[in-house]
């Protein structure tokens, strides 16, 4: 069974997530709740001087620390600068997980820019989650689009830019979350986080001129995605700076346990197409914890009138792998009354035992009042 709502409560929108199912002895069990309060405010006056366009608490997301740790979703009270009417930020990765809440039973497909990229049945949980999205340079448009098993149809929108912002002139933007990162709101489901650890993330950005921004971001609590018991804090440091169609981002970090990494990235356009070159180290990780030490790409992408296509190169080093050569190419484009998206790639290595070859097609199309899709491998 799923339960979903969403109602006003003095002035906060709040959203009620309720999913179970029946267990080998015919009991009922809860798999998983959440419950999240938010009010947004697009003009951003909210709390006096900090400005804040939206607060949220409850279920929450924390937000991710580049280098260190991506999004997390846990208990706590969260304040942005940002109403949330615009776009969400990733200044992490080149992916995205495109996640969220639907009624168990459902079909979830997902469209980047208008082109459709890949499909799936709602989970027992009540969640669809696209995993390792690619992003292309600038604007993401992901739309979700619900199907019920009675006609049903909803669709879900996410705004996600990729890349650091470059902010105007004595411009701020933020976000800041504290709270028990590795806790559910409501501790109820059968397998529900109930961590008692404080902790919090966040990031600042200021323009100090219209051609160059400024950043921070923090990270200390809980981390059940490292080897490391102890409390993880992590520090970073960005700078980016624009000059004419060319925009160079460079970011450091530093963590506890000795850990520490910096990336630097320059991105441009050239006859409608995005160019992007990047370079990533990482220093002071057990290999357990973070195989990766080197990482330098290049990436290439741009939208046809029908197609949407990118090229992607990489060259890997690690701690106890073989260094490898990983080149990817994802293509999506539709014929007639029917969606495609493929992904080829191709893993190259000294160590033969490494190196791979992947491929994956996906289609979609509707009749009438069916939708059909079909995937292989």
């Amino acid at each position: 069974f799923s339960v979903q709502s969403r109602f006003d409560l003095m002035k906060f929108g709040t959203r009620f997530v309720l999913s179970g199912s029946k267990a080998t002895d015919s009991s009922t069990q809860i798999n998983s709740s959440k419950l999240t309060f938010e009010r947004l405010d697009p003009s951003s006056n909210m709390l006096g001087f900090m400005k804040a366009g939206a607060i949220s608490l409850g279920d929450i997301t924390y937000p991710d620390v580049p280098l260190a740790l991506g999004r997390k979703r846990g208990r706590g009270v969260s304040v942005s600068s940002d109403s949330k009417f615009g776009s969400y930020r990733s200044s992490n990765a080149e992916t995205y997980a495109v996640d969220g809440d639907a009624p168990i039973g459902w079909d979830a497909e997902l469209y980047r820019n208008g082109y459709f990229v890949a499909f799936q049945e709602v989970s027992a949980e009540g969640r669809y989650n696209f995993e390792d999205v690619e992003l292309v340079r600038g604007f993401n448009l992901m739309q979700v689009i619900l199907y019920g098993p009675e006609g049903q149809k909803q669709t879900v929108t996410q705004r996600i830019i990729r890349g650091n912002d470059i902010l105007r002139e004595g411009q701020v933007n933020y976000e800041f979350a504290v709270g028990q990162p590795e806790a559910d709101f409501l501790p109820i489901a059968e397998e529900a986080r109930a961590s008692s650890d404080f902790g919090g993330s966040g990031h600042i950005s200021y323009g100090v001129k219209d051609y160059l921004t400024i950043g921070a971001n923090v990270y200390t609590g809980e981390d059940n995605g490292s080897i490391y018991d102890d409390r993880q804090t992590s520090f970073g440091a960005s700078a980016v700076v624009a000059v004419g169609p060319v925009k160079t981002s460079v970011q450091v970090m530093q963590a506890n346990e000795g850990r520490s990494g910096y990336s630097a990235e320059v991105t441009t356009q050239v006859a409608k197409t995005n160019i992007t070159a990047s370079h990533e180290v990482y220093n002071g990780y057990h290999e357990d914890d973070k195989d990766l030490t080197k990482s330098s790409a290049l990436s290439i992408s741009r939208n046809f009138k029908r197609a949407s296509v990118s090229l992607n190169a990489e060259k890997n080093s690690y701690q106890k792998k073989d260094d490898e050569t990983v080149v990817s190419a994802n293509i999506s484009t539709r014929l007639g009354p029917v969606q495609f998206s493929n992904k080829v790639e191709r893993i190259l290595s000294d160590n033969k035992a490494q190196e791979e070859f992947n491929g994956e097609l996906s289609a979609v199309t509707g009749i009438e009042d069916w939708r059909l899709r079909a995937n292989l491998k």
